[in-house]
């Protein structure tokens, strides 16, 4: 009896610090062990167009469209919460949660082909020049949408339909809702999806919706749009591990998963890549995506001071496989060149880790046969990457000029043969060269040589992204402000309708009552329009050849499982918000001006006679010309935008509003 006492005893001091803490924990939660706990939450919504009929009770290998997405999201044995822990070894925990609308899917308000190309087959479609207006559109009608389902009472909830709250959205406790993951119904429509149109997946951003819980507000962010198949002409597209589960190949969505986080795209619009295999940014393994590269994994926080070491003389260092915990697995050097080099040891045979080994046990739901993966080379990978940027791209690159590649004594262009295997040698250039001594399934020996032990003090590490573990202090009250630097590259022409912020008496979360049902305010001034961040990379076959490149060699080349199941809470009623009429706004007036500054890496812009009335859209482009992005925000007097890198010009428009693109006064450019 006194054991039972003590243990409820611990049992309250443990819920009490939780509610201190957080404020609330969810209702009917059983306490998870910590390792375990989220970190991370990606809310998956399934979506079907208005010409489209119920698809998430289909089945496929003998498993409903839901429960095929938790398998590969949650539950496999290649699941893609295990993607992430495993790669980021252990500091990213990963739970897939659902919006339903009464348990089915959620239904956009026009047909799939008004956001395809118009043709014989498509009247509905588009015309040249209305690509990226109906792309916009199509965001602006799932936001609405998603928002409409909570405002009349539906809540996240995991695959057996326990309720969560919207807290659960935001592991890193800083208002946003961590990630949305738009699934499309799949299609047998004869309609034209072409690369960057609106049907394409991609990852952007947008801050359209708005969900009140308590005194908290919840804003959207990152987002992913994704279509999903589950098979096609010759049959099955779906996988099982050895614990029989069908899932969807899960290198795509992890892919675009990392662009969510910050990581960039390795390779080229025409599909080339100096890092192909070695990063799952730049070509992922199919059907199971590989690890990405150990430059990456520092970019993200995912390695701690004792895994990654910097090389300061010559000598003999020891590396240690990539999944290694709580041993060196990646050293790193700044060149005088302006790259900086890293190293890491890849074991891709029998002795890799689950995601990296080529001997997967993994078969085809279609024929049984056991999926033969890629042969790839075991040994010391060496990357060049630019010094000082945190997250590489080449997706603009041409020529010889990579941000970040791989050196390589290999004849393939697909890299499966760049690794510097025991007893080899290879030149980096700035005449430093690496020889591998020793290499075993536990650790591998190299030695480097022509290291200038009188250059400059290597540069730090680049500062990881926030932890996604929800810190000590309480909650704090979040607004709706949008954030002023997303990492997108949006399109331009959106079209949206505002609405109004309803007014609400919100409850304190200082107890752990159920929380009401939040109140919904789509927002007017989304940060961006849904432009990819980058080109999904095509799926590739399931063995791809590998061509020989013909450059000679040696060339030196510079280069979780969820927490427990909570309860439902009881949901009060809710009043939806209600849409106004948008109203017309003159055309361009002599008394309103737009001034623009750019200092360093912000651009100011000051508004004269600024009113509440329009949009201001401010686009940034590189020096090609290409748009890199596009965010919008409410005519304030002043407004202040960090820029991204790459930004060479950037043109600031006073638009009517969303409805109607008419200029309140001439835009202006500034070129940094």
């Amino acid at each position: 009896m006194q054991n039972k006492t003590k243990l409820f005893k611990t049992a309250i001091c443990i819920i009490t610090t939780l509610i201190l803490i957080f404020g609330t924990i969810p209702c009917g939660a059983v306490l998870s062990d910590e390792s375990n706990a989220p970190t991370f939450t990606n809310l998956v919504v399934f979506m079907k167009f208005s010409d489209e009929d119920e698809f998430i009770n289909n089945t496929y290998a003998d498993t409903t469209v839901r429960n095929i997405l938790d398998n590969t999201y949650n539950k496999s044995v290649y699941n893609v919460a295990d993607y992430f822990k495993t790669v980021s070894g252990g500091k990213m925990n990963m739970q897939t949660l659902y919006l339903f609308d009464n348990n089915n899917s959620l239904t956009l308000s026009k047909p799939r082909g008004y956001y395809a190309e118009k043709d014989d087959q498509n009247p509905y479609g588009y015309e040249s020049g209305e690509e990226n207006s109906r792309m916009y559109e199509l965001q602006t009608d799932w936001a609405n949408t998603i928002s409409n389902a909570i405002t009349n009472g539906n809540k996240p909830k995991d695959i057996e339909e326990n309720q969560y709250n919207f807290a659960d959205l935001d592991r890193n406790r800083d208002g946003k809702i961590d990630l949305i993951t738009v699934i499309y119904k799949n299609t047998t429509q004869n309609i034209s999806v072409g690369w960057n149109s609106p049907l394409w997946d991609y990852h952007s951003y947008s801050n359209m919706i708005s969900v009140q819980e308590g005194v908290n507000t919840y804003q959207s962010g990152e987002y992913l749009q994704l279509t999903c198949n589950y098979e096609n002409v010759n049959g099955l597209v779906l996988y099982r591990g050895e614990d029989n589960l069908p899932i969807l190949p899960t290198g795509k969505i992890c892919h675009e998963t990392m662009h969510a986080l910050g990581l960039k795209d390795l390779y080229r619009s025409n599909q080339t890549s100096a890092v192909y295999y070695m990063s799952l940014m730049a070509k992922h393994l199919t059907p199971i995506g590989q690890y990405i590269s150990v430059k990456e994994r520092e970019s993200l926080g995912w390695l701690d001071n004792n895994q990654i070491k910097t090389i300061d003389k010559n000598g003999t260092y020891t590396l240690y496989p990539a999944s290694a915990q709580n041993e060196v697995v990646a050293y790193k050097r700044d060149l005088s060149n302006g790259k900086t080099l890293y190293l890491e040891y890849r074991q891709f045979d029998d002795n890799g880790n689950k995601y990296d080994t080529k001997n997967k046990k993994l078969y085809s739901c279609n024929t049984g046969d056991l999926i033969k993966g890629v042969t790839l080379k075991s040994g010391l990978i060496c990357y060049l990457a630019n010094t000082g940027v945190r997250f590489p791209s080449n997706i603009n690159t041409t020529g010889a000029n990579w941000n970040m590649q791989v050196v390589s004594n290999g004849q393939y262009s697909t890299m499966s043969d760049c690794a510097v295997g025991d007893g080899e040698e290879l030149y980096i250039g700035n005449d430093i060269f690496v020889y591998v001594t020793n290499m075993s399934a536990d650790k591998l020996e190299f030695e480097i040589s022509g290291i200038a032990e009188t250059t400059p003090t290597p540069t730090l590490t680049p500062s990881p992204i926030p932890s996604h573990t929800p810190t000590a202090t309480p909650r704090p009250t979040h607004t709706t402000s949008p954030t002023a630097t997303p990492t997108i590259t949006p399109t331009t022409s959106p079209t949206a309708t505002p609405h109004p912020t309803p007014t609400i008496t919100p409850t304190t979360s200082s107890t752990a009552t159920p929380h009401p049902t939040p109140t919904i305010t789509p927002t007017a001034t989304p940060t961006a329009t849904p432009k990819p961040t980058s080109n999904p990379t095509a799926t590739p076959t399931e063995s791809p050849t590998l061509i020989p490149t013909s450059t000679p060699k040696p060339t030196p080349r510079p280069t979780a499982q969820p927490i427990s199941s909570p309860t439902a809470t009881t949901n009060p009623t809710i009043t939806p918000a209600t849409s106004p009429t948008a109203t017309m706004c003159p055309t361009a007036s002599p008394t309103h001006d737009i001034n623009c500054n750019i200092e360093g890496n912000n651009i100011s812009v000051k508004l004269t006679n600024s009113t509440s009335v329009g949009i201001i859209l401010i686009s940034e482009f590189n020096s090609d010309g290409r748009l890199l992005r596009c965010t919008t925000h409410s005519p304030q007097e002043n407004i202040s935008v960090s820029l991204l890198s790459e930004t060479h010009t950037v043109k600031v428009m006073w638009w009517n509003s969303l409805n109607n693109l008419v200029p309140i006064t001439d835009s202006k450019t500034v070129t940094r």
